[in-house]
């Protein structure tokens, strides 16, 4: 059998790396898989990217599909498949946190989908890959097994982070982008109605010794700026604050990306982020609402009271660069309340507010209950709301 994998990448701009892509190699490899990583942006040609592809004569195709990428791959897909029936095509990602049929009955060149983790579940269906009796039996996969509908649900996580091998070792030769990814850890302890980890399934978080290893090795490759995709990076305060210690005193110059809730700082963590050097910490502040109505009908933890007294004390540090979020279209938010809530911030002076409006991401509790809020939203990526019980489409 044919052991060749292409696992094909799509990002958002050049400057992106598929950090999925990277923690699903060592599984694949571990089952007896050749891998190809191909990387390519989401306005890359098409027919090139088909030509390149084709090259490699994959005996599996897998990419993760998000609301940037999917109508890409989607179209990708579509010409492999003509020329490669034979092809086994597995997607992963976002997308598929929610209901896949449709998806699945209507695109038939995508073979199954995973819901969820994929790091035990990926190398699964690699190993079962002749046995479809057996997929069927995968946690996670959604498909059709032989002719037979399968949703299997939400795929096994990994619960000791420190098991999935570290993906920078094997992909960091030649690398020389302006930024990386890093996981530090998984999950969210809020509940947010219209985020995809708001499912309130707690927080697992890799070692500080398997970070600091990482980190070094980013480090020694150059890179000048680490982003981490940690959903809240202050979730565990005695974790994080370990590991921002770690960021600041030992990584120099490294800069980096954190996304914080404000409600959940502790005068411990911001006395510490003092002591960092200008430019070194970007902080993204995820307040979404000033409306106390409207978080709690997204079911956020944390009152505003707390959340601006956070981001107040934060502002009062000058060398941290402080990035604040809001979301336009959320269950009970009106223009007025908008309007409001921009005012109170730039009183407040962050370096950047980032206004957004909602999308009604699959999976999220807001997509199954649109209706109970009277949202209207695209059918499509990016699924952006176009009217709400609240806001008109005037307003939007």
């Amino acid at each position: 059998m044919d052991r060749s994998l292409v696992f094909l990448s799509v990002t958002a701009s050049y400057s992106h790396t598929n950090l999925a892509a990277w923690m699903l190699r060592a599984g694949a490899e571990a089952a007896g898989w050749q891998w190809h990583e191909f990387e390519v942006t989401r306005n890359e040609s098409l027919s090139v990217t088909l030509n390149r592809v084709a090259r490699l004569d994959p005996a599996v195709l897998a990419a993760s599909f998000y609301l940037f990428n999917r109508s890409f791959l989607v179209a990708f897909l579509s010409l492999f498949k003509q020329l490669f029936p034979g092809c086994r095509v597995l997607g992963g990602g976002p997308e598929f946190l929610g209901d896949n049929r449709v998806f699945l009955e209507r695109h038939r060149e995508v073979d199954a989908v995973i819901r969820g983790e994929g790091e035990l579940a990926f190398a699964k269906w690699l190993q079962l890959l002749d046995q479809p009796g057996k997929q069927a039996g995968i946690a996670g996969l959604c498909g059709l097994v032989a002719g037979r509908y399968v949703d299997n649900g939400m795929a096994e996580p990994t619960e000791c982070l420190d098991d999935i091998p570290s993906p920078y070792p094997r992909n960091m030769d030649g690398f020389h982008k302006p930024f990386l990814l890093l996981e530090t850890s998984r999950g969210c302890s809020n509940r947010c109605a219209f985020c995809t980890s708001g499912t309130g399934g707690g927080v697992r978080c890799f070692s500080l010794e398997r970070v600091r290893r990482d980190v070094q090795l980013i480090r020694a490759q150059g890179v000048p700026e680490v982003r981490l995709v940690d959903r809240t990076f202050n979730a565990r305060p005695a974790h994080c604050l370990a590991l921002l210690r770690f960021l600041r005193d030992e990584c120099q110059p490294l800069q980096f990306h954190l996304e914080i809730d404000p409600a959940r700082l502790t005068p411990d963590f911001v006395a510490e982020l003092a002591l960092a050097e200008p430019g070194r910490f970007h902080l993204e502040v995820g307040l979404q609402s000033l409306n106390p109505e409207v978080i709690r009908a997204i079911g956020r933890q944390g009152t505003v009271a707390r959340a601006l007294a956070g981001l107040a004390r934060l502002g009062a540090h000058r060398q941290l660069a402080v990035h604040a979020d809001l979301i336009a279209g959320l269950p009970g938010g009106t223009l007025a309340d908008l309007f409001a809530d921009l005012s109170l911030l730039v009183r407040l002076g962050p370096a950047e507010i980032q206004l957004e409006l909602l999308k009604l991401l699959p999976g999220t509790r807001l997509a199954v209950e649109k209706d109970r809020w009277q949202i209207v939203a695209a059918p499509e990526p990016p699924y952006e709301v176009l009217r709400t019980a609240t806001m008109t489409t005037d307003d939007i």
